[in-house]
């Protein structure tokens, strides 16, 4: 985009674009390397019409990762089986698509392609679970991973409409 044109977007509608760039699959793995020792540049593009859906599907994204978005019961994991919800041996059923705390206890309808997301190289879920081994899950601590769950399917929703907008380009 051109700078006089940059002027008349909102730095939110510039975030959601920027956020937007920086989840996009095809940029992620373009740009790998420079993850590693600093951020690559962020590329614009000149069609404003594209520059809007992916700053929309930016913002999106940023109410997501806050958790702020109103997450349906259907849409999140169900736990559902009494017992004292500590955490021990946990491990992923990929037939039942279960996410086991212990042996008796799971949060089940859980996608494996959840299960297997990865931030910073770690499985978002095997990183919380093995930091809490031995400790007693609460009500909300429940909640929680329910919703972060149901976020992180959303992301990945978002991730491959916003990789079909600009994958192209990048």
């Amino acid at each position: 985009l051109k700078e006089n044109a940059m002027s008349s977007y909102m730095p939110e509608q510039i975030l959601g674009y920027i956020y937007a760039i920086m989840f996009c699959p095809a940029y992620r793995e373009k740009y790998f390397e420079f993850f590693k020792i600093d951020f690559p540049k962020i590329p614009f593009i000149k069609d404003s019409s594209i520059f809007k859906k992916l700053s929309e599907l930016g913002n999106e994204l940023i109410k997501n990762h806050l958790l702020k978005s109103n997450y349906h019961r259907a849409e999140m994991p169900v736990f559902a089986v009494e017992g004292d919800n500590k955490v021990e041996n946990c491990f992923y059923d990929e037939n039942k698509q279960r996410l086991y705390i212990n042996a008796s206890q799971y949060l089940e309808q859980f996608p494996q392609s959840v299960w297997e997301y990865e931030i910073g190289g770690y499985q978002v879920f095997d990183k919380y679970l093995k930091s809490r081994k031995n400790m007693k899950l609460h009500y909300e601590e429940i909640n929680h991973l329910k919703k972060v769950a149901a976020a992180i399917k959303k992301t990945m929703e978002i991730q491959q409409a916003i990789d079909s907008l600009c994958s192209t380009w990048i």
